[in-house]
């Protein structure tokens, strides 16, 4: 929020006359305009993403067989 190309952005659609108390409204914050990185930026992000995915599928699947076995070690040790 800080570069020089958003700051331009936010300062125009500033509101209010007082220098301590600019407000911006939510369709103007909706508004701003953000640079994409680079093309070798995005594709690292996106393949991060995927790999992120994958692993929270991983662990999704890991925690549903932890639950099953607790649950059928709780069945025997209370049922014999």
């Amino acid at each position: 929020m800080k570069t020089p190309h958003l700051r331009q952005q936010i300062e125009a659609s500033l509101t209010g006359t007082s220098p301590t108390m600019k407000n911006i409204s939510k369709p103007a914050l909706m508004a701003l305009r953000f640079p994409l990185p680079p093309l070798d930026v995005q594709q690292t992000l996106i393949g991060a993403i995927g790999q992120a995915r994958v692993d929270a599928l991983a662990l999704r699947q890991q925690a549903k067989q932890l639950r099953e076995q607790a649950k059928r070690e709780i069945e025997a040790a209370l049922l014999g």
